[in-house]
């Protein structure tokens, strides 16, 4: 697939184990959750160097509005080494000052060969916790957090708070 938007706000998804391969980035546009079987049983392998990054979360304006749950467990991905790029991008596109998103998370997961990042977050809040980042001979970021107001132009850049550490809905943690 290369959309996921379709389904009802909130909806679950779960994968049996299996390996599978992909090849073009995966553009996630509402709350939705990704359950894979566990580490090492629901394998994704990353093939003809997408360019970007393989799974993209970007709710749309009217999903901003409802702070939606964001959830991906129980996966191996596999990157291959492909760049420019990563596992996840999860960003914040609204236009204006619409609700920020706080019920993210990301846990359970083994990331692999990244070429680049393996998470990058513009702007969203929530958990990523147990995951396995196995990046030998990858001296790059794991996890870029980006915020300014030159990342992607975005014009709701004056109307939130920024990270507050120790925050429980002002953080990534």
């Amino acid at each position: 697939p290369t959309s996921i938007g379709h389904d009802d706000d909130g909806a679950g998804s779960t994968y049996p184990p299996d390996i599978c391969h992909w090849g073009n980035p995966i553009v996630i546009t509402k709350g939705l959750s990704l359950i894979g079987a566990g580490i090492g049983d629901t394998v994704v392998k990353v093939v003809n160097n997408p360019g970007d990054y393989i799974i993209n979360y970007t709710p749309s304006d009217a999903q901003l509005t409802t702070n939606p749950v964001f959830r991906l467990s129980g996966f191996t991905i596999n990157l291959n080494n492909s760049t420019p790029g990563g596992a996840i991008k999860m960003r914040h596109a609204g236009i204006s000052n619409l609700t920020i998103q706080t019920k993210v998370r990301i846990d359970h997961n083994r990331f692999m060969n990244p070429g680049q990042y393996v998470i990058w977050i513009l702007g969203v809040r929530g958990v990523i916790d147990h995951n396995v980042f196995d990046v030998a001979g990858h001296p790059q970021e794991v996890i870029r957090f980006s915020e300014a107001p030159s990342d992607y132009g975005m014009s709701w850049w004056n109307n939130w708070q920024r990270h507050v550490y120790g925050g429980t809905d002002t953080t990534m943690w």
